[in-house]
């Protein structure tokens, strides 16, 4: 129920637009002949609106408007008077007035208007409140947080990483102390001073998350060394949007990851000096096979029993079993050496078959719009496909290589027309050791492709192509430049 407070020195007046205002419900009028009774009734009585005349002995609605503001009233005010100018209108709404609403004209229009007017001034007045008092619960949970700013700040300087409150001029405002003791200040010295300040730098650096936080309006991460710290720091920067859609604050979490970066290091070199020391080994290795395969060869050719042959051909055998060994050593030494990184689909595939001599096989490729995190050799993953078409597909006149979608994911489909695999073979396909070449190819891909969650399986028919099927999950996919 709105209740209306109606204030007009004309009895009939006060009479007839009490019944056309509570005709239709949700409305009750109260009368009052002189904006001084309406005052009292105001002090005695709870009103939603207030429709005043303007032009009234002793006050007018003007004087009414004044005497509510100077007692800090803030009832919404229509204006309802015969007197149209201008300059009446602009001292009405001058003085706080909700709406003016001149009299005259048809009563059923004037007085439907009047309501509507007196629905939206009650409906926004209702909705000011809830807006107070919402203000006013957060003001009593802002003054219980500050009653229990102990607590927060035990919370505060008890976390083991560097917290800091900063504003968008990079000016800190909280410091904690883990802050303290990496930048070797006490959490005072900190506030009003911006964090590249206190490691001896006249700007923010170079890559800084908070400046990305700024630009980005989301949280954002930077690894890198600081040789003024002699450290490597993590900063993850995160914005305090405000209503307006500025950032009001920004609070900054640094991470130490020294040590982890020196183990890291440390495991670099070790795998670095154990590389070339089986590059080196590998090497003299081969060598020697070499020259074991060339005495073999030499040996064949000055025997001639055939029991002798046939033991000097087994030896041959497991010598090129040895050397195709030590040749695999070579090829998954180099399988996660370096770290994976996003790769345009359709740019490897062409570069695979760059590097293949095809014989006039056509080739169709359709995988342009997808990147796909992969290790750097998912080239060679490409190329052997295409090299197994090449040694033993027989009669391979075409291949092909598209993108197709698959729920979220995406698959990566290598077809090709010769005599495809047999059904037997499937299983073992991807196993080491198998093969009619090195037996290691498909199984390598298998490893490649594991390494960043990339899976392969084949799904052709035999006598009609082969068909490799590399399902890249979600996580690893994206269109072009989303990095």
């Amino acid at each position: 129920m709105i209740h209306v407070l109606l204030v007009d020195d004309e009895p009939a007046l006060c009479e007839i637009t009490k019944i056309f205002l509570e005709r239709e419900g949700g409305v009750v009028v109260t009368p009052s002949l002189s904006a001084g009774e309406a005052l009292q009734k105001i002090g005695a009585e709870n009103f939603d609106v207030i429709v005043s005349d303007y032009e009234m002995p002793g006050m007018s609605g003007i004087d009414l408007l004044k005497a509510l503001n100077a007692r800090g009233i803030s009832i919404p005010v229509i204006i309802f008077t015969g007197r149209g100018r201008e300059e009446v209108v602009i001292e009405a709404l001058n003085n706080g007035a909700e709406y003016y609403l001149q009299k005259g004209g048809n009563p059923r229009m004037q007085f439907a208007e009047l309501r509507h007017m007196i629905l939206k001034a009650a409906r926004n007045r209702r909705t000011e409140q809830k807006l107070a008092d919402r203000e006013a619960e957060y003001r009593d949970l802002f003054q219980n947080m500050l009653d229990g700013f102990d607590l927060l700040e035990g919370v505060f300087d008890g976390i083991k990483d560097v917290l800091v409150v900063q504003n968008p001029d990079h000016t800190i405002v909280r410091l904690n102390r883990a802050g303290s003791e990496l930048l070797d200040c006490t959490p005072a010295d900190a506030v009003g001073k911006t964090c590249y300040e206190l490691i001896g730098r006249s700007e923010p650096c170079e890559v800084c998350a908070t400046e990305r936080a700024l630009k980005s309006r989301h949280l954002e991460e930077v690894e890198r060394f600081f040789p003024e710290l002699g450290r490597y720091l993590v900063c993850r920067s995160n914005p305090i949007i405000g209503e307006d859609g500025e950032v009001r604050l920004l609070i900054e979490q640094i991470a130490d990851i020294s040590e982890r970066k020196r183990i890291e290091t440390a495991l670099q070199q070790a795998n670095k000096k154990l590389n070339i020391l089986n590059s080196i080994t590998r090497h003299d290795i081969l060598n020697w096979m070499t020259a074991l395969l060339g005495y073999l060869e030499i040996e064949k050719d000055m025997v001639s029993d055939l029991a002798l042959l046939e033991i000097i051909e087994k030896e041959e055998t497991a010598a090129v079993n040895i050397k195709r060994l030590i040749t695999f050593t070579r090829e998954y030494q180099d399988i996660g050496v370096n770290a994976p990184a996003w790769q345009d689909v359709e740019r490897v595939v062409r570069s695979a078959f760059r590097h293949q001599d095809l014989n006039g096989v056509a080739v169709e490729i359709s995988a342009g719009g997808i990147e796909v995190y992969a290790d750097p050799m998912f080239v060679r993953v490409i190329e052997n496909l295409i090299d197994n078409s090449v040694r033993h597909g027989e009669h391979v006149t075409a291949i092909r290589c598209a993108i197709e979608k698959s729920g979220s994911g995406v698959r990566f489909v290598y077809e090709d027309n010769g005599v495809g695999i047999a059904d037997p073979e499937k299983p073992l396909l991807f196993k080491q050791g198998y093969g009619k070449n090195t037996g290691f190819g498909l199984f390598l891909s298998k490893e490649i492709l594991s390494i960043t969650g990339l899976s392969i399986t084949e799904e052709g028919e035999c006598g009609q192509g082969v068909r490799f099927v590399i399902t890249i999950p979600p996580v690893a996919c994206r269109a072009p430049g989303q990095g």
